[in-house]
């Protein structure tokens, strides 16, 4: 990653790859001062990256660096981010079989958002009747009670 990639790594990433420091420490078989040491930093500042501080990314590539691992970042936006890890959590608390079908749901009715044409100044068709088969693929296990045929 180039330093002017990293200026753009989203908050919520940075904090992400901050999370992950401790266990990489641990599985390399290092003190936080060793680490510290290897990267330059105070054992204190590893320290507080360690339970929850969000570091600078470059302090986090240097980390990465002397611990082995690869510094995986995404180029995608901050609103992504949190999406994806409300979304990610929502799966986790459902069953193996129940989070397949759900994820595919999810799937399907972004896909079918970006299918629509977007045309300004018109108002969103809420009919359900209308929808698209992807926007009601979350639904479709659904029975006329409204309840979950699993």
């Amino acid at each position: 990653m180039s330093r002017n990639d990293s200026a753009m790594v989203p908050f919520e990433e940075r904090k992400h790859l901050a999370s992950q420091v401790k266990g990489l420490r641990q599985s390399a078989g290092l003190k936080q001062q060793d680490l510290a040491d290897l990267v330059g930093i105070s054992r204190q500042a590893l320290s507080n990256i360690e339970r929850g501080a969000t570091p600078q990314i470059e302090n986090l590539r240097k980390i990465y660096e002397a611990l082995g691992a690869d510094l995986q970042t995404s180029n995608r936006s901050a609103d992504t981010t949190v999406w994806l890890g409300i979304i990610g959590g929502m799966l986790d608390t459902l069953d193996r079989h129940r989070q397949g079908k759900a994820g595919q749901a999810a799937v399907n009715a972004i896909a079918a958002v970006i299918a629509e044409p977007s045309v300004s100044g018109l108002p969103e068709n809420n009919d359900p009747r209308q929808r698209s088969d992807y926007a009601l693929a979350a639904h479709e296990e659904i029975d006329e009670t409204g309840e979950d045929t699993y």
